[in-house]
């Protein structure tokens, strides 16, 4: 994971992800005027997010708070200024999600977040866990066909 360091209002120095750098960037470019408390908003949960990861890196043995991931993925949806619709229909399709996913199995939760947020592909989701690349499959299909069958996506 990349990150940056980047400085609060208050001279505070966080860590932000390559991706909220770029997006400060394009935000900058098209003129959008940010208030300095909504960016040291983004910039203090991108720290979070970043220093919950890590733990998770380090460790590779849980994904700790499933809250947390589900804050991140409110964060990181978030590519350009949404309308108040858009941001209410996203944030009703993570809240139903992150309702889906509490009812699945902790490997098949742990799985799905790995392959759909951090972008891991079977394989690699296989060779950490060290088992067979289809019973990777199969378990997130099974967290996919949940999803589609509650017609949201």
């Amino acid at each position: 994971m990349k990150y940056r360091i980047s400085y609060l209002s208050n001279c505070n120095k966080v860590k932000i992800t390559n991706e909220l750098f770029l997006q400060f960037k394009k935000w900058e470019i098209e003129g959008v005027a940010l208030s300095k408390s909504f960016s040291d908003e983004l910039k203090l949960q991108d720290n979070e997010w970043i220093n919950n990861t890590r733990r998770y890196y380090s460790h590779n043995t849980s994904f700790g708070n499933f809250d947390s991931y589900i804050a991140a993925l409110n964060l990181h949806c978030i590519n350009d200024l949404p309308s108040t619709t858009e941001l209410a229909i996203r944030r009703e399709t993570i809240s139903i999600i992150s309702s889906i996913l509490s009812k699945c199995s902790y490997i098949q939760r742990r799985r799905f977040l790995k392959h759909f947020y951090y972008g891991l592909s079977y394989d690699e989701i296989a060779s950490q866990e060290n088992v067979n690349k289809n019973t990777v499959r199969r378990s997130i299909k099974k967290v996919k066909d949940l999803i589609k069958n509650m017609n949201i996506l």
